[in-house]
């Protein structure tokens, strides 16, 4: 009985319900990011032979193709929930200026013109 009840003790609860087997560490390392445009084959976008693989504007179904700016909300419900698209490539969508260990992925820009008066 007593060997039963270190086994019960050390195999049960020591290992399988308390995990006292494992050791306790703070994990560690580096996180990267990078944004990068559809390329053809998958291809490095810095090499001068690969090319942007964009899905046409007038295939998203959420695009209106075309749009002439500026575009109201209203025009927009009035397609359906359709908005002017542009592309943008990793270089357009950060501006110099910003933090070098940050990165912003914008999802939506609006442009607004504004006439002073």
């Amino acid at each position: 009985l007593p060997i039963f009840a270190i086994f019960v003790y050390i195999i049960v609860y020591q290992i399988l319900f308390s995990n006292k087997h494992l050791g306790k560490s703070v994990p560690s390392g580096m996180a990267r990011m990078q944004l990068q445009r559809p390329t053809e084959h998958h291809c490095n976008p810095n090499h001068a032979n690969c090319q942007a693989d964009f899905t046409n504007i007038s295939e998203l179904s959420y695009c209106l193709p075309n749009a002439a700016e500026p575009f109201s909300k209203k025009q927009g419900e009035a397609a359906g929930g359709k908005l002017p698209c542009r592309y943008m490539d990793e270089r357009q969508m950060n501006r110099p200026g910003f933090q070098h260990f940050t990165i912003m992925i914008p999802t939506r820009i609006s442009r607004t013109k504004q006439k002073a008066t």
